[in-house]
């Protein structure tokens, strides 16, 4: 079973990633609401990849993609990036 962190500040976003992902039954997604918790999240969980929003309050995206890659046990773990904003 291959594993998920999805890191998103609306706890109604991960909640719904973890539903649908899982309703499957291939995959174990853990849920991370807080960006900064995100590494130690992913270091504890070992996800084969990661769902990450662009934008959160405090840190955003790019600074947790940042930590990510530094990190030898993550860095080569895959990200996609996940937004909501929307221009007409």
């Amino acid at each position: 079973m291959k594993r998920i962190l999805v890191v998103d500040d609306e706890p109604s976003v991960t909640r719904n990633l973890k539903l649908n992902l899982e309703s499957s039954g291939d995959y174990d997604v853990f849920a991370e609401n807080h960006a900064g918790n995100a590494l130690a999240a992913a270091r504890i969980f070992r996800p084969d990849l990661i769902l990450l929003d662009v934008m959160m309050p405090g840190m955003d995206g790019g600074d947790v993609a940042a930590r990510l890659r530094a990190d030898p046990l993550l860095r080569d773990t895959p990200v996609i990036f996940l937004t909501a904003l929307v221009f007409e």
